[in-house]
């Protein structure tokens, strides 16, 4: 699975040719709407919301928990961190990218 945190007003669907790509390879994606996602809190509920689906049965044996990625370009690589580093969930996380994540400002680590 791979959660993928837009950058500031950007919608997911606005990166519905990448998210097409990580599909067809078989990867499971996770977008989000928000419009300002630097510091990771709607991400980490999305996460939240499907891993409790994954626990009580809706998803289970379709998500390997063991495998999650985190990607996040500009605010949305602040927004990533952030979920990583300041979220109960953030440790499920086994990797991260993040493309021209914006200044110290906006990580609360």
């Amino acid at each position: 699975m791979i959660v993928v945190v837009n950058a500031s007003n950007t919608k997911a669907k606005d990166y519905k040719p990448f998210l097409d790509r990580l599909t067809s390879w078989g990867f499971i994606v996770l977008g989000n709407d928000d419009p300002q996602t630097g510091n990771g809190k709607t991400t980490s509920i999305k996460f939240d919301y499907i891993l409790n689906k994954v626990d009580n049965g809706a998803l289970k044996d379709k998500i390997d928990t063991e495998k999650i990625g985190i990607i996040g370009y500009s605010k949305g690589g602040a927004g990533a961190i952030n979920a990583i580093t300041r979220y109960d969930h953030g440790k499920m996380y086994k990797a991260i990218f993040t493309g021209s994540a914006p200044i110290l400002f906006y990580l609360k680590i």
